[in-house]
């Protein structure tokens, strides 16, 4: 079986989903304040 990185991607992961989580949240009272939209780009993908 292929293996992608190591314990630190799995780190830099679980890094990641907490920080999204974090500015979700903040950002989802802008959303009901302001009435904006939420957009989800990723510039990363491909």
């Amino acid at each position: 079986m292929n293996k992608f990185g190591g314990d630190w991607t799995e780190n830099k992961i679980e890094i990641l989903v907490e920080y999204a989580k974090a500015y979700l949240t903040i950002m989802k009272v802008f959303t009901v304040k302001y009435d904006w939209k939420l957009l989800y780009f990723d510039g990363f993908a491909g």
